[in-house]
């Protein structure tokens, strides 16, 4: 590694977030922060979704445009406006 660039020290935290519980998950977060910097951490890192807990199983009984509205999202090509009803497209 080039003499100029600093060395890190990485705690990647592979767990698993407290089961729909997303207070428990939080302390459960500060714990393995306070962990990981007693080890001399500079940064902490966890999973995607890790405090969310997005349950994978809630596809299972949505259908995708009751996902997209519950959660808000844009998603390409899932979604079309509707023309308009009144004006030139009569």
């Amino acid at each position: 590694m080039p003499p100029w660039l600093p060395k890190v020290r990485v705690a990647a935290c592979n767990v698993a977030p407290v089961f729909l519980d997303t207070a428990k998950t939080v302390q459960k977060t500060i714990g393995l922060i306070r962990e990981a910097a007693t080890n001399r951490a500079d940064l902490v890192v966890f999973p995607e979704v890790y405090i969310p807990a997005y349950p994978l199983w809630v596809c299972m009984y949505m259908s995708l445009a009751s996902l997209i509205s519950l959660h808000e999202m844009q998603v390409m090509g899932a979604t079309a406006p509707q023309r308009p009803t009144s004006g030139l497209h009569e």
